[in-house]
């Protein structure tokens, strides 16, 4: 029988009984290819419906692209998005001059770099300042 018993199911007990009671063929729904592993994703998210075909069996890239998680607000791919931004999140343009790419590729702003360092670097001074005086009870 395809029914779970009960109204009320979590996430997790929900998609175990999924993968128990529906053994998986390998072959994406969307994209029809044969991927070493599938997930299953709810056709119509938040129902908890459990009925075989109120899932979609899809392989990492579709599973991905069908909740929304590889484009971005305004149909970008995430990567397109964040190298769009002309200035970090303080204001401060990212150029040649003011911009530092680690070697994962992210950006981060050089003059915001220099402000939290001298914010720790003053905190530290603070401390140690404290540590110097003897305490006077």
């Amino acid at each position: 029988m395809n029914v779970m018993r009960g109204s009320v199911i979590g996430y997790w007990t929900l998609h175990k009984w999924i993968n128990r009671t529906f053994p998986r063929t390998g072959r994406c729904e969307f994209c029809a290819s044969m991927a070493r592993l599938t997930t299953y994703a709810e056709a119509r998210p938040g129902r908890r419906a459990r009925w075989r075909h109120d899932w979609f069996e899809l392989c990492g890239r579709c599973h991905t692209a069908y909740d929304g998680r590889v484009v971005g607000d305004r149909g970008q791919a995430q990567g397109a998005q964040q190298r769009a931004k002309t200035h970090c999140p303080q204001g401060h343009p990212y150029d040649e001059a003011n911009t530092y790419i680690h070697k994962h590729g992210h950006r981060y702003c050089r003059a915001c770099g220099r402000a939290a360092t001298a914010r720790y670097r003053q905190r530290r001074q603070v401390t140690r300042h404290e540590r110097d005086e003897p305490d006077r009870r």
